[in-house]
């Protein structure tokens, strides 16, 4: 058996390489192994801090509401005939009693004439009967005309006195289907297009010809749940009104701020979603609402009361409910847990948990464990 006999340079050339693979090993762990954490190394975290603060805020909810017309028509034809014209500008406003379209009038005209003519008719066949029946008269008390004759008499004088009322009723009657052949606006609002075109025939089959909405005022439509109902009631019967303010704000995110005219419930809760429709009656002046738009409608139910308010991010979630970090006087954090409200422009109002003038964490707070200490920036 052969022994191999190193040299002492060989081995201390194996040694060197030998420490140097320990070495860069070392480097590769320390490089692949996480950081440890700063309050481990003893060093104390930077946060960022603000104070609570207390303001005036006002109370609102924010619903997915609907816009309806609180009046709305579809204009149908009492008369039939060809149609001779449309006088009204498609999407356009039109004013209550003006006249929209027009049907053939020529044979509602003539009718007109007859009925008129048959009127004069039968008022002089009821001249002539009372001349006669005054005659008749004079022959009876002298005994001339039996009973029975001026029976007869007082009868024809009746039966013309019904002719001229029946034919007065006819010509009234065919004024009123004349009148039927100028379709007019019931209401002021918008109206659509033209659902029937000129030279078409219409009939009275009920087939809208156009349909008119108003637009101002308007209403908004939403759903609330049954513990809202109740508290819009209750401060209802106090204010007369379950809404001080109400902004709407469009798909683009614009805001109208409008002052109700009416607010109401519904009748019924629906038992589905144990919900009720409620109703805010608004002006439309700029006309930017329209029945079926789809917005967000935020409901004042009081006016302004003080509220404490922090930042929407120093906000945090647990198993356990929401909390913030406060620092105390020994710069330690503080986990609190709070109650929280409506959020406004970013803050977030705080109903119970933390008073105004605390110290909040808004920034860092991923650094911060509970009782842990810290070092702060204050911001206001």
């Amino acid at each position: 058996m052969k022994v191999v006999r190193l040299s002492k340079r060989k081995m201390l050339l194996q040694l060197i390489v030998l420490a140097a693979c320990v070495a860069f090993g070392w480097e590769l762990k320390t490089r692949l192994t996480p950081a440890v954490d700063h309050q481990q190394e003893g060093q104390v975290p930077y946060v960022v801090t603000t104070e609570a603060a207390e303001e005036n805020v006002s109370p609102q909810k924010k619903y997915i509401a609907t816009v309806e017309a609180i009046n709305g028509v579809d204009v149908k034809a009492q008369a039939t005939g060809y149609l001779n014209n449309i006088l009204f500008e498609e999407g356009g406003f039109v004013k209550q009693g003006q006249t929209l379209f027009i049907i053939e009038q020529g044979r509602y005209k003539e009718a007109v004439i007859s009925a008129a003519a048959e009127v004069a008719r039968t008022k002089a066949n009821l001249k002539q009967i009372e001349n006669d029946h005054k005659r008749n008269q004079v022959l009876f008390k002298q005994k001339v005309l039996t009973a029975s004759n001026i029976e007869a008499s007082e009868s024809a004088l009746a039966q013309a006195r019904a002719a001229v009322k029946a034919a007065e009723a006819h010509e009234e009657l065919a004024k009123i289907n004349l009148g039927y052949t100028k379709i007019v606006s019931p209401i002021d609002g918008y109206i659509g297009k033209a659902l029937m075109t000129k030279g078409n025939y219409i009939d009275m089959s009920g087939r809208p010809m156009a349909r008119i909405v108003q637009v101002s005022p308007i209403r908004v439509s939403f759903s609330v749940t049954d513990r809202d109902r109740l508290e819009a009631v209750r401060l209802q019967a106090k204010e007369g009104s379950f809404a001080e303010n109400v902004k709407i704000i469009l798909p683009d995110e614009s805001v109208i701020p409008v002052k109700p005219l009416k607010t109401f419930f519904d009748s019924e809760i629906n038992p589905a979603t144990a919900t009720v429709a409620a109703y805010i009656d608004v002006e439309n002046a700029d006309k930017l609402l329209l029945p079926g738009n789809h917005v967000d409608v935020v409901v004042q139910l009081e006016k302004d009361k003080p509220a404490v308010l922090v930042p929407q991010e120093a906000i945090i979630q647990d198993q356990q409910g929401v909390f913030v970090y406060t620092v105390n006087a020994e710069n330690k954090a503080q986990k609190a847990y709070v109650k929280t409200g409506n959020t406004e422009n970013g803050r977030t109002v705080i109903i119970d948990g933390v008073s105004a003038g605390t110290r909040i964490i808004v920034q860092g707070i991923q650094k911060v464990e509970n009782g842990s200490e810290v070092r702060q920036s204050f911001v206001k």
